[in-house]
């Protein structure tokens, strides 16, 4: 078995203001505002994402955390506008998905992670081809309707993974008509039905 997080990620990251790539493996993660703006790589594998801070929803303390303890992507966004890619493997995160993903990310992997809750319909609403990952992640609930809507034919190349989690119901009708030349997979989860 891999062996359990035990250092923290360290402020003073945050004063790599030049730095474009961060690696990190068993570690902590308990303050986003340490990472530099100007990060365009972020890979994380068996670190633990969580809040430990008393006063989560201080207005002098943005460190991507909400008043509830979780991940607050609407706050981890803005801080890390240049990101490019993310990847974060056999993780555990105190998160659900976020609504949406930033404009100019090509690359999100989140797997073998823990999340919980359902996919957020508005997920895919960007115009730019992107690579989604997020298998084994216990998602659950069904998959929305135009969950791709956002995309035109002519301008979008997808890649999506939705496999082996707990999503059940049947795929909407025309769900992947605005993909131009998707490779997508919903494989391993409790759908039933028919591709539409």
């Amino acid at each position: 078995s891999s062996a359990s997080p035990v250092y923290e990620v360290p402020s003073c990251i945050a004063q790599a203001s030049t730095a474009v790539a961060f690696f990190a493996s068993n570690m902590i993660i308990t303050n986003f505002s340490y990472f530099p703006s100007s990060l365009h790589y972020l890979v994380l594998d068996r670190v633990l994402i969580h809040n430990t801070s008393t006063a989560v929803s201080s207005t002098t303390n943005v460190d991507g955390f909400g008043s509830d303890g979780r991940l607050n992507w609407d706050e981890i966004w803005p801080g890390v506008p240049n990101l490019v890619n993310i990847i974060i493997t056999n993780s555990t995160l105190n998160a659900s998905l976020p609504p949406s993903l930033p404009t100019g990310l090509s690359e999100l992997r989140f797997e073998q992670s823990s999340f919980s809750g359902t996919i957020p319909p508005t997920l895919f609403n960007v115009s730019t081809p992107i690579t989604f990952s997020v298998n084994q992640a216990n998602l659950t609930g069904t998959v929305p309707a135009g969950l791709f809507g956002s995309y035109t034919a002519t301008e979008v190349v997808v890649n999506a993974n939705f496999s082996h989690n707990a999503l059940s119901g049947t795929l909407p009708p025309g769900i992947f008509a605005p993909l131009l030349s998707p490779t997508v997979s919903f494989s391993n989860n409790k759908l039933t039905g028919s591709i539409p």
